[in-house]
């Protein structure tokens, strides 16, 4: 709830006016687009890479890591739509 407060603008460009929550919605965006550029260029572009192959100690971590962010974002996002969505039912 305290996020969905965050409503106050902070700044305006042009004639756009971005509060914190439009902030962390935009950054949570931009993140999946350039996670999922990224992983469309790793299946894309086959790499080489030396060595045997075999899976890395730290590749396990990276994976939960990545999805622990992945997952607060469309949490977030989720909470977000659903109040907004409860706002324009209620009027």
């Amino acid at each position: 709830m305290w996020l969905i407060g965050l409503t106050d603008v902070l700044f305006t460009f042009r004639s756009f006016a971005f509060s914190w929550r439009d902030i962390i919605l935009i950054g949570g965006g931009l993140f999946l687009i350039a996670k999922a550029t990224h992983e469309i260029h790793t299946e894309v572009e086959a790499r080489d890479e030396a060595g045997d192959g075999g899976p890395r100690a730290d590749a396990f971590l990276w994976v939960i890591v990545q999805i622990i962010v992945i997952d607060m974002v469309f949490s977030l996002d989720s909470i977000i739509t659903a109040i907004g969505m409860a706002q324009i039912l209620k009027s």
